[in-house]
């Protein structure tokens, strides 16, 4: 009898163990929906998290293993993520994958925060929300920054600038390139000077350019292919010296970031509002530093993040679904909480809602909220392959 009970005993501690690891392993699997390594050090995953419940889609990429890098991209405009990837494509580049990305005005197209695409500023001005940066390196920055410019002539009087592909009004001076395309660049009279780079000289955000003048106007002046303009407005604090530049004179040109914080940088795309801060819930932080209200931070949402985690060797694309009955958005402190449990460090929040959009293999991955489908946006975050 005796070992017939420790028999039974030993069966049932059996069984109890291996109930815990079947409903163990069955959690997991139920959480992690899906896995599949699209590329070498690239892979897109699904969960569906209870609680909510929330479905996330992810897009990881692994630097130390993958052949791989983020870019910032704009098509011009406003343009659905999907057909953003196309553009890429179209242009010779291989994408991963990719996700929305910055805030954006219906009325101008122009993303809110700073761009800056392959080196060139595609978009300058104050701001006081999170960006992400990456370096010549690959390496992520996650920080709020804000352009500063300025331009030097060949006496070494430095100039300031005022933004990059803005409006220019009146007491400003602005830096075009390609990216502004041909609206109008002022409200009123002004200057206006055509430069080209040097050659041999690179385009990257940060460093000091050295740029030769080309021509010489009225503000409005066309601009050339492969030139860049500054339009200077008449109640410019600098407009005498502008106006003394002339043709085939050298300016050193700075398109930077206050208090020279970053240089040879090749990506730049805006925010708003940061996540983790060195692995920690940073939602509370976000009122008084970005401005951002908080209903914007407690309530729901469907929402677009980008993370990385303490080495930065491991970046994540996310975007999590809402106004669902399969998934009703997150707020930030529960992106934080996902993000810490798949060990991210430092995160920051993109532009969500109805643009909240993950396109893989060219096909959307997620469940874009819109009644109408997937929003166009005015630029996207890419995980571009390279051989």
């Amino acid at each position: 009898m005796r070992m017939k009970r420790v028999f039974f005993q030993v069966l049932a501690v059996v069984i109890i163990v291996g109930l815990a690891v079947f409903l163990f392993m069955n959690a997991d699997k139920q959480d992690k929906l899906h896995e599949d390594e699209i590329a070498l050090g690239v892979r897109y995953l699904t969960y569906e998290l209870e609680g909510g419940p929330y479905r996330v889609d992810l897009l990881e990429l692994d630097r130390k293993r993958a052949k791989a890098g983020l870019v910032s991209w704009r098509s011009g405009g406003l343009v659905s993520t999907t057909q953003q990837v196309l553009d890429m494509e179209t242009a010779g580049r291989q994408v991963a994958g990719a996700v929305n990305a910055d805030f954006f005005s219906f009325q101008t197209t122009l993303p809110i925060g700073n761009q800056v695409m392959d080196g060139v500023w595609v978009h300058g001005g104050n701001s006081r929300r999170s960006h992400v940066l990456v370096d010549t390196n690959g390496d992520l920055f996650f920080d709020s920054v804000s352009f500063t410019g300025s331009v030097t002539n060949a006496d070494g009087v430095e100039m300031p600038l005022t933004g990059v592909n803005r409006h220019r009004y009146n007491g400003q001076a602005m830096f075009y390139n390609s990216h502004f395309g041909n609206a109008d660049r002022s409200d009123s009279s002004g200057i206006t000077i055509g430069m080209r780079l040097l050659a041999g000289e690179k385009w990257l955000a940060g460093d000091t350019l050295r740029m030769v003048v080309g021509q010489l106007g009225d503000a409005g002046m066309a601009m050339e292919e492969g030139m860049s303009i500054i339009s200077v407005g008449p109640y410019h604090d600098c407009l005498s010296e502008y106006a003394n530049i002339q043709i085939y004179d050298t300016l050193r040109v700075v398109l930077g970031f206050k208090d020279n914080a970053y240089n040879k940088i090749t990506q730049v795309i805006g925010g708003g509002g940061r996540i983790l801060r060195d692995g920690e819930d940073a939602t509370g932080e976000n009122v008084e530093i970005e401005g951002l209200n908080e209903s914007f931070l407690q309530n729901r949402h469907p929402r677009t993040f980008v993370a990385s985690n303490k080495s930065g060797t491991m970046i994540w694309l996310g975007t999590v679904d809402g106004r669902q009955a399969g998934s009703i958005g997150m707020n930030f402190t529960e992106m934080a909480d996902f993000l810490k449990s798949i060990g991210a460090w430092n995160a920051v929040n993109l532009d969500g809602g109805g643009s909240t959009t993950m396109v893989v293999g060219g096909e959307i991955a997620n469940r874009p909220s819109d009644a109408n489908g997937e929003r166009p946006v005015a630029n996207i975050l890419a995980i571009e392959l390279k051989e």
